[in-house]
């Protein structure tokens, strides 16, 4: 071999020795940012399974909660049909008291009569109390024309009595 054969040989195993040295420091780089992305991409993976299992736990607990809330909007519905019952059986009150209430000019009229009539009735009990007023001053006078009457009867009485007792004198004989 040459000279010059040996030198590029040399030469050829230098840089394939350089070459070998940077690939082993770029291999043990690799592996280095291989162990770094296997952690990261575990950790991502760890913390993906952690967001699933609290993402499912949220859908579970928003399921738990619809159902609850469909009980609650099925017992809002029942109650609703309850208040349309009961809406109905107001508006058939509220048609009793308009078809009711159409006797209640007819019972006004009636109750104005009633009360002329009973303004008359209270006229006539002043008029009838005024008159038993009078009757009683009435029969005051009439009670002292009776004492005078019986006065009148007792001096009559006593009179008449009086003129029996001279008739009698008169009617014996003289002495």
């Amino acid at each position: 071999m040459s000279d010059q054969d040996n030198n590029t040989l040399l030469l050829l195993t230098e840089e394939m020795g350089k070459f070998r040295a940077d690939m082993e420091h770029i291999d043990k780089a690799a592996d280095k940012i291989a162990a770094r992305t296997s952690r990261t991409i575990r950790f991502i993976l760890a913390l993906l399974v952690g967001l699933s299992l609290y993402l499912g736990y949220l859908v579970f607990s928003m399921a738990s909660h619809l159902a609850i809330m469909l009980g609650h909007l099925d017992n809002m519905y029942a109650q609703f049909g309850f208040m349309s019952d009961d809406m109905q059986v107001i508006t058939k009150s509220v048609g009793n008291i308009g078809s009711n209430i159409t006797g209640m000019p007819v019972i006004a009229e009636n109750m104005n009569v009633m009360s002329k009539d009973m303004l008359e009735m209270v006229n006539s009990v002043g008029t009838i109390n005024h008159e038993l007023f009078r009757m009683e001053r009435s029969t005051g006078v009439i009670d002292v024309n009776t004492g005078e009457m019986a006065l009148r009867f007792d001096n009559l009485n006593r009179a008449v009595n009086h003129i029996s007792y001279n008739v009698n004198q008169m009617g014996k004989p003289f002495p």
